[in-house]
């Protein structure tokens, strides 16, 4: 819609064809391959790319404990066949997708200021990716913009994955006439709007902005057995019991 021309890379394990908006042109390619270097080489010089935003990821936070090699595969070796084409072919501006899973176990709200402290390894693997955006941008003179997005949901969101997007799993649950659970005392979370996090960094990308920290979320918190209140009652609304 602002005139610019959109080319999409993804393997699709957490999205469907069916939300690629067809004026875009995607290409399935799993990242983390090394056949994927040389793929996004390519990809990068035939269409010119000269803005990237990074969103690969596997974003299963705390299965992340439990699965540090294939955490590790998944976000550095996919953002690093990312970035290093990208530098070859002078690609001028970054937009690096990390997470709040970098502050750790600090208290919140968090700031950007705060020192990185992860506490698990998915954290940590955002931790390398910010600090590595950071360290080649010195020596091959590119801008970049970090963005640190909270609790992201919206319409289309994953449904399929039992390990994250709360929002959505509380809906599946309800719709198949199943029990929510919430675990441990159920924190504080604040929650934000796509279209809100798209738009935010649209303007960077737009504005060229360059070596910013950016938290982008919602602020004010509610808690999980909140939430489930919320989802629950609209769907009474829509006639699902």
């Amino acid at each position: 819609q602002r005139g610019h021309t959109v080319v999409g890379v993804d393997d699709l394990s957490g999205g469907e064809m069916e939300n690629v908006n067809p004026r875009a042109k995607f290409i399935v390619l799993d990242l983390k391959t090394p056949q994927a270097f040389w793929a996004m080489d390519i990809i990068v010089k035939q269409n010119k790319i000269d803005s990237v935003f990074h969103c690969q990821a596997s974003a299963a936070e705390n299965r992340s404990l439990y699965t540090p090699h294939f955490d590790t595969e998944n976000n550095v070796m996919g953002y690093t066949n990312t970035i290093v084409p990208c530098i070859r072919n002078k690609v001028k501006w970054f937009g690096i997708f990390s997470s709040m899973a970098v502050y750790g176990e600090q208290q919140t709200p968090f700031v950007e200021s705060m020192p990185r402290q992860p506490r698990d390894p998915y954290g940590t693997a955002k931790t390398l990716i910010e600090l590595n955006t950071e360290n080649l941008a010195k020596v091959y003179n590119y801008n970049y913009c970090i963005f640190r997005p909270h609790n992201v949901i919206g319409a289309r969101q994953c449904r399929k994955d039992p390990y994250r997007n709360v929002v959505c799993l509380f809906m599946e649950a309800i719709k198949q006439n199943k029990d929510i659970y919430i675990y441990g005392e159920g924190n504080q979370r604040a929650f934000s709007n796509v279209h809100d996090i798209v738009r935010a960094c649209v303007y960077a990308m737009e504005k060229n902005i360059t070596g910013e920290i950016v938290n982008l979320g919602g602020k004010d918190p509610i808690t999980i057995e909140q939430l489930a209140e919320i989802v629950i009652g609209i769907a009474k609304q829509l006639g699902v019991n």
